[in-house]
């Protein structure tokens, strides 16, 4: 009977925690799911209910920007429930917000093991793939390609027009160069802009956030 009054208790504060949850108030929910773990009551959950807990755990952890505790929680649901591919989702997002794009990649394809047709992870595995990809290039690219490809075009755009007009003087050699070094700066200017927007689009949910907090302190100042 002791055993039973329990289990509604526990059912009793998940549900209300998610209602907190639902309502974006994640410190309050946070104190619901952390009483839960409290010695007597967690002993008395089920393995799906320890599951559920941890797999919302992780996601208010992830809310409050806790990545490791986020990490830590999903690890512990997965644990619980080894099968159930919620436990490698949370896992997988909290990876994804410290910008760790490959580890998020893995985690989602072994959630996508325990349910081939879930739709939503196949995507995720799709948009880590993407974001990897992006990563790579960024790292290897060298960051003055398009500067010289830039000045090589111009050399030989230079080159054409002073041999068009006849130009073959100090000054049509010396306006090749110039075309060479116009050609350079655009190059260089296309390809900051690019890699920008490139950065932008792996940035994570920690970059984002210390970006975030940086410009709140300034603000307070």
């Amino acid at each position: 009977m002791e055993k039973e009054k329990k289990k509604s208790e526990v059912d009793l504060v998940l549900a209300n925690a998610r209602e907190l949850v639902a309502e974006k108030k994640f410190n309050e929910a946070l104190k619901l799911y952390q009483k839960c773990l409290q010695g007597s009551l967690y002993r008395t959950m089920t393995k799906e209910q320890i599951g559920a807990l941890q797999s919302n755990l992780s996601f208010v952890y992830l809310k409050l920007e806790m990545w490791q505790k986020s990490m830590d929680s999903a690890k512990e649901c997965i644990r619980a429930r080894p099968t159930w591919e919620k436990g490698y989702f949370r896992l997988a997002e909290a990876h994804k917000a410290i910008g760790e794009y490959q580890h998020a990649k893995q985690v989602y394809e072994r959630g996508l093991a325990m349910n081939p047709t879930n739709e939503e992870l196949l995507a995720f595995v799709k948009e880590m793939e993407e974001k990897v990809s992006t990563q790579k290039k960024l790292e290897t690219e060298n960051p003055l390609s398009f500067l010289i490809v830039g000045c090589v075009i111009g050399f030989i755009l230079g080159f054409f027009i002073i041999k068009y007009f006849n130009q073959n003087t100090i000054e049509g050699y010396a306006s090749v160069v110039g075309f060479s070094i116009l050609g350079g700066f655009f190059g260089f200017i296309a390809q900051t802009w690019i890699r920008q927007k490139q950065q932008v689009n792996i940035k994570s949910k920690y970059e984002i956030a210390i970006e975030n907090r940086i410009e709140k302190e300034k603000e307070e100042k």
